[in-house]
């Protein structure tokens, strides 16, 4: 939003008032004087006069900045604020509005007008007040440099400012202006340093702890009820070798007393079937004795000391567990 520009006529009126009362004086002191400066002052406060009455403010406004630059004179900047506005850039004219009440001999009538409207353009601008060491020249964004110290005025935002000095290149910095407030900044202080994109990026979050480990499964009661049932199944097949050997006996007695080829057949095939079921019935017993008493990963000691004791012994028709559990 920017601040409208007194009426055009009234304004014109007032600066070729301003330069009257100015380009008089001036012209006496200088035709005496003999200074270039000042006459070179005088012929562009001229042109800025000239180029007001016909409406080319922004020439205007130039000339007597030009003018200023020349020779210093608070009515020349006072006159170019009043050209800025007309050509409605409002920051540039609260830069020369400063400017004409920081110079000493801006006349009283002139100097209430220069602070009410400069007070008035800051309230929508925002202002940045710059120090440095002697000499050093600042610029904010295309605007008109000035020597140190200043007061620079912008639409609230990002800038940059540049800034000169004897001896040292050109330095730029970014500066954030807000409306209505003043910034300041003294150029002896360092830039900060500008962040890079990996700096700005967050460090990775730490990975996830491991997850804890998983209780160690106890197998053992399954492995001995696989067991017992093993002994089980062996101490069956070895109680019907058993049965089976006691038939094959009766077959072979019978095959004796008769002989004859069914008989032999018999007493043969009764003899194989007592053969594998003693062979097949101690296999499995023996498995299954084995995963009994098979120390466990938890009670390995335990269960290892107590087999210590557990063995097989053959019998007469049968085997015999003995042991402790």
């Amino acid at each position: 939003m920017r601040d409208f520009p007194a009426s055009p006529v009234l304004t014109c009126l007032l600066v070729l008032g301003v330069a009257t009362a100015w380009a008089a004086p001036a012209a006496a002191q200088d035709d005496t004087a003999g200074d270039p400066a000042s006459t070179n002052a005088r012929a562009r406060y001229n042109a800025g006069t000239k180029a007001f009455a016909d409406r080319r403010f922004v020439e205007a406004a130039l000339n007597f900045e030009a003018a200023a630059a020349e020779k210093a004179s608070p009515v020349a900047l006072y006159t170019a604020a009043l050209s800025w506005e007309q050509a409605n850039v409002p920051e540039r004219a609260a830069d020369d509005y400063a400017r004409s009440l920081a110079v000493p001999g801006l006349p009283a009538d002139k100097t209430g007008m220069a602070r009410e409207r400069l007070s008035s353009l800051e309230s929508v601008l925002g202002a940045l007040t710059v120090v440095g060491a002697e000499g050093a020249r600042v610029q904010l964004d295309a605007n008109t440099e000035l020597p140190v110290p200043a007061t620079l005025h912008a639409a609230a935002g990002v800038h940059s400012l540049s800034a000169r000095s004897a001896g040292h290149p050109i330095e730029r910095r970014p500066v954030v202006l807000e409306r209505g407030k003043t910034t300041k900044l003294d150029l002896a202080t360092e830039p900060a340093p500008p962040q890079s994109g990996d700096a700005k990026k967050e460090p990775p979050p730490p990975p996830p702890p491991p997850p804890p480990p998983l209780p160690a499964t106890d197998s053992g009661h399954a492995r001995r009820a696989v067991g017992f049932i093993g002994i089980g199944v062996g101490g069956a097949m070895l109680l019907s070798g058993i049965v089976l050997g006691s038939e094959a006996i009766g077959a072979r007695d019978t095959y004796r007393g008769a002989p004859t080829q069914f008989a032999y057949d018999h007493a043969s095939e009764l003899q194989m079937w007592t053969d594998v079921a003693f062979i097949a019935g101690a296999v499995i017993a023996a498995g299954g004795v084995a995963l009994v008493v098979w120390p466990s990963s938890k009670t390995s000691a335990e269960p290892a000391a107590k087999a210590e004791g557990v063995s097989l012994v053959p019998l007469p028709g049968g085997l015999l567990l003995k042991g402790a559990f």
